[in-house]
């Protein structure tokens, strides 16, 4: 399994990715980086195809423990879906919940899941905590992507109903300020610019504040990225960089 350039995680891709494609929901999606490699591609992104080998690869599938972006000790990340929305209305229930079965039999991996589509993630997980009566996994984080306020607003509601032991916000990319509001069960915030050659611009202020909320809050921060054409330019609050964690072995 190679390892992944997403700063906040130490795989992403490949088995990890049982479901590919999506459609637009809000402005963020615009220049969306996974639609443009599939652009280049000469395939239609829209068409969301789901791949049952790959999930039922992920029963087996070895992830090193060494050299993980958390450091000794932690189990590794594990982004799962990074090409689409794992809760897109085009996937069934029915594979995601299994989806979720597979990842909770996994302890040794942390799985990290973003969604524009929080209402959907909040009523499966529901549905899946309540048929077999369990307790909520540590090792599964869900979390939302968010480019504004309006959005932030939207999709916090639902994962604050969400049940999990971790949630957590991805801010990429951040196209205005938010006010992260109640943040009592918010474990994690990422924040990162748009990049591309057709990238939105970034205040750095944004990041700046939200930096300040979550300290105020005690909320892990991770600044992933200035906005740019080039992927990967550090964002540097007070001249350096934060990359916080939870504290989640």
């Amino acid at each position: 399994m190679k390892r992944s350039r997403i700063g906040w995680t130490d795989f992403s891709g490949g088995n990890l990715n049982p479901v590919i494609g999506c459609t637009p929901v809000s402005t963020g999606c615009v220049n969306c980086y996974a639609k443009r490699v599939y652009d280049r591609w000469g395939t239609d992104f829209s068409k969301v195809a789901i791949y049952p080998e790959k999930l039922e690869r992920l029963r087996t599938q070895v992830f090193p423990q060494e050299g993980n972006v958390r450091g000794p000790g932690k189990r590794p990340l594990c982004f799962f879906v990074d090409m689409g929305d794992p809760f897109h209305e085009q996937v069934p229930d029915d594979f995601i919940l299994l989806a979720l079965d597979i990842m909770a039999e996994r302890t040794d991996v942390v799985w990290q899941m973003t969604t524009k589509r929080a209402k959907r993630m909040q009523a499966l997980a529901v549905t899946w905590m309540e048929k077999e009566r369990r307790v909520v996994p540590v090792n599964i984080w869900p979390g939302v992507s968010a480019e504004d306020q309006d959005t932030y607003n939207e999709r916090i509601k639902w994962l604050n109903c969400t049940p999990s032991a971790m949630c957590w916000v991805s801010l990429e990319p951040l196209l205005g300020p938010v006010i992260l509001g109640d943040t009592l069960l918010l474990a994690w915030v990422v924040v990162g610019g748009e990049s591309g050659p057709k990238h939105r611009p970034m205040e750095i202020e944004w990041a700046e504040d939200i930096y300040r909320q979550c300290v105020a809050a005690k909320i892990p921060f991770y600044g992933k990225q200035i906005s740019s054409v080039r992927p990967g330019v550090p964002l540097l609050i007070n001249g350096q960089e934060i990359h916080e964690w939870p504290e989640i072995s």
